[in-house]
């Protein structure tokens, strides 16, 4: 294996090569769908980005596989959070990854979800999403040129937030996936917010200087006010 990269058909990665950054190894797995990452101390965070996408991953061990199965094709920088350092690697991804449908869930609990949502207030018809989106831009006086979709998911692995861009045509498999997930045991804390975004470059740039510029209040480039937002609350037992 080159120390200066890692390379297979699908992803590559240009290794930090600085002696700072000596106590991380990291290589790409047989079957280019995860970074393995081993370090002398702990990990305690991994975020992959680009303008157009992200995610985090939150961990606490000096041992983790990082997948990547799920990233666009596209240049992306990888950031992996030491105690008191952050060592970055670049990543390709060449070509993407075809995985088969997601196999039924087996667990199920009782949970009630808090949601604040234009789509289901207005309407529980099949076409609610696109006339929720005709209503929104109707009364904003804005053409939606895309969404920005923030989802929070929980597992084995530990919590991940994506971050990326989304069509009207992927709001409703969204949306659906979300309200499956939440009467799963893997799946009950997941969370969901999607904004409307109304120029798409200014908002990339914007958020690449700003990786919290979704919080603002006031913006031009986007509706603060989220287009749809899940949040799970587990039912408290006694």
């Amino acid at each position: 294996m080159s120390p200066l990269f890692s390379v297979c058909q699908k992803s590559v990665i240009f290794k930090n090569v600085n002696v700072l950054a000596e106590e991380l190894k990291h290589e790409l797995n047989a079957s280019c769908d995860s970074l393995m990452l081993n370090g002398e101390r702990q990990i305690y965070r991994v975020e992959i980005f680009n303008p157009e996408f992200s995610k985090e991953i939150h961990y606490k061990s000096k041992s983790v596989k990082v997948p990547i199965d799920d990233l666009p094709v596209g240049r992306y920088t990888v950031l992996v959070r030491l105690h008191d350092k952050l060592i970055a690697i670049n990543l390709i991804r060449k070509e993407p990854f075809y995985k088969a449908k997601p196999k039924d869930f087996n667990f199920s609990i009782n949970t009630k979800a808090k949601v604040l949502t234009h789509v289901e207030e207005r309407s529980n018809s099949a076409n609610s999403i696109h006339n929720t989106k005709e209503n929104s831009a109707k009364r904003n006086s804005k053409i939606i040129q895309g969404y920005w979709v923030v989802k929070t998911s929980q597992g084995h692995i530990g919590t991940k937030i994506t971050r990326h861009f989304a069509t009207a045509q992927d709001l409703e498999n969204l949306i659906s996936k979300i309200k499956l997930e939440q009467n799963t045991l893997s799946g009950r804390y997941n969370t969901l917010n999607i904004w409307e975004v109304y120029n798409l470059d200014a908002f990339k740039e914007a958020h690449s200087k700003n990786r919290n510029y979704i919080k603002v209040t006031d913006s031009p480039y986007f509706n603060h006010k989220p287009y749809y937002s899940y949040l799970a609350e587990v039912e408290k037992r006694p």
